[in-house]
């Protein structure tokens, strides 16, 4: 009877067993399949986002080199040079520098001097003034002043130094004036003299004279033509 009782019993816990390893697989295999569903599902997306946090860590380490067709643009953008217009000079404001001509160096002479005189014109003066000399052949009643005027030219090769000249006019009394210490004359220059002077108290028909070197200090080329006379007559005097 024993015996019998524990086949039974025996074979009353073999099912239950059996039970329990079906439900077992069952859950293993539920499990795995709701693993593999959540594996396809979340996996890769979790590993493209490592990959792209891989990309992008590494790009904050490495300089990119820069794009060759742009380098190329920009250097024939920088090779292309615009040829820029002629400009029209426009006139500055700043003076242009004089030519200053040199001095011109003292001429050397040589030789003699050649002092001439000739009277051009003689008559009377209305003031006594030299610049109020009337060309006129007489001198007339009312007239106070007879007058000369007289060119000197040097016609010689040399200067011809300090000179002196003197003038004997027409009046009567008759005077004479000398003036000494005149400007030295250069080689072709000449100098021009006027000269206002009484009339005198008396009527003549006389002649003016002009002399130059009249002190005979300057040796000449010609010692013959420094003098010129010229008539000049003299009405009778009246108040």
């Amino acid at each position: 009877m024993s015996n019998e009782h524990g086949a039974h019993a025996s074979e009353t816990k073999n099912p239950a067993k059996q039970s329990v390893a079906i439900i077992g697989f069952i859950l293993v295999a539920v499990l795995g399949i709701a693993i593999a569903i959540y594996a396809s599902r979340f996996v890769p997306g979790a590993l493209s986002g490592l990959a792209g946090a891989g990309a992008y860590v590494s790009n904050l380490f490495i300089l990119e080199e820069p794009d060759r067709e742009t380098v190329e643009e920009e250097s024939e953008e920088e090779e292309v040079v615009e040829e820029e217009p002629e400009e029209t000079p426009v006139a500055t404001s700043t003076p242009v520098r004089p030519v200053i001509n040199p001095r011109p160096s003292t001429p050397v002479y040589s030789g003699l001097s050649d002092l001439t005189v000739n009277i051009t014109d003689v008559g009377y003066c209305t003031t006594g003034a030299q610049n109020s000399l009337v060309s006129s052949s007489r001198v007339p009643e009312g007239a106070r002043y007879g007058g000369v005027r007289f060119t000197v030219t040097n016609g010689g090769t040399n200067v011809s130094g300090p000179w002196a000249f003197s003038i004997e006019t027409a009046a009567s009394p008759s005077d004479f004036y000398e003036y000494a210490g005149q400007a030295s004359l250069a080689p072709g220059q000449s100098t021009i003299g006027t000269m206002c002077f009484p009339r005198g108290t008396h009527e003549n028909d006389g002649e003016v004279t002009v002399i130059v070197d009249s002190q005979n200090r300057i040796t000449e080329i010609n010692e013959r033509n420094n003098e010129a006379s010229e008539d000049l007559d003299i009405e009778r005097w009246e108040d």
